[in-house]
C-alpha cells in the first residue's frame, strides 16, 4: 500500500464499503487470508496480537477512504475535491469500472465526457488518478488469457484519456490451480501521443507476489 511509505492516498470506493477495504489492508500486512478477517473464528492468540498491531498501523496511516456507492460523476468529483483539500491527498483511487456509477453510462458521448471530467479533475487537484477498468468478458474465449490493451472494456473511448495502464492477470484464476503461487502477472503500458486512440504501447513487465 502506497500510504505506508508516507505517500498521503485518497481511494473513492463504488463497489465496496471503505470497512472491507481496510480488511483488505490488514490481510496483506499481516499475512492472513482476507476470508478469514471477513469471518473471523478460530484465530490463535499470535494472530490476533499480529491483528491488533497491524490495525493500530493501519489507522494511523495517511490514507482516506469515501465510499460511494451507486456515485454519479459529481459524487466522485466532490469526493476528490475534498480529500484534497482536507487531507492534501498525493494521489486518488477510484476503484470501481464506468458500469458501477449510479447511471451506467453506456453511450460513446458520456464516456468520452467522463474521461475528460477525469482528466480535468486530476490537472485540477494537481495530483495523479488511478482508474480501476474492467476488462472484455471476451478475453476468456481465447486460448492467450494474457490481457491486451484492447480489451480494456471500452477501449476507444477510455484508452485515449490514460497516460498510464497497468493490466495485471492472475494465472492461476483461470486454471484453478489448488497449489497457486501467488502470483501476479503487470504488464505496464505507455503513452506516447496524447488523445491518441493508438498512443499506448507496451514498455515493461514485471511479476509480483499477492498478499492474501
Amino acid at each position: 500500500n502506497m500510504s505506508q511509505t508516507g505517500i498521503r492516498v485518497g481511494l473513492v470506493c463504488l463497489e465496496s464499503d471503505g470497512a472491507y477495504e481496510m480488511k483488505r489492508l490488514l490481510a496483506g500486512m499481516v499475512n492472513i487470508d482476507l476470508h478469514r478477517l471477513l469471518h473471523p473464528e478460530n484465530f490463535s492468540c499470535e494472530e490476533l496480537e499480529r491483528i491488533t498491531t497491524a490495525s493500530e498501523t493501519a489507522a494511523a496511516l495517511p490514507l482516506w477512504i469515501h465510499d460511494i456507492p451507486m456515485a454519479s460523476p459529481r459524487d466522485i468529483r466532490d469526493a476528490a475535491i475534498d480529500l484534497k483539500s482536507s487531507h492534501m491527498i498525493d494521489v486518488l483511487f477510484i476503484d470501481g469500472g464506468i458500469g458501477t456509477l449510479h447511471s451506467p453510462i453506456k453511450e460513446p458521448d458520456e464516456i468520452d465526457s467522463y474521461m475528460l471530467g477525469l482528466e480535468m479533475l486530476a490537472q485540477k487537484l494537481s495530483i495523479p488518478i488511478v482508474l480501476t477498468c474492467h476488462l472484455s468478458r471476451s478475453l476468456e474465449k481465447r486460448e492467450e488469457l494474457r490481457p491486451n490493451i484492447s480489451d480494456v472494456q471500452n477501449a476507444e473511448h477510455v484508452l485515449p484519456y490514460i497516460e498510464t495502464a497497468f493490466l495485471l492477470h492472475n494465472e492461476n484464476y483461470y486454471r484453478g490451480d489448488t497449489t497457486p503461487d501467488n502470483m501476479m502477472e503487470v504488464s505496464v503500458w505507455k503513452r506516447h501521443e496524447k488523445h491518441s486512440h493508438n498512443g499506448l504501447t507496451e514498455c515493461g513487465f514485471m511479476r509480483l507476489k499477492l498478499c492474501q
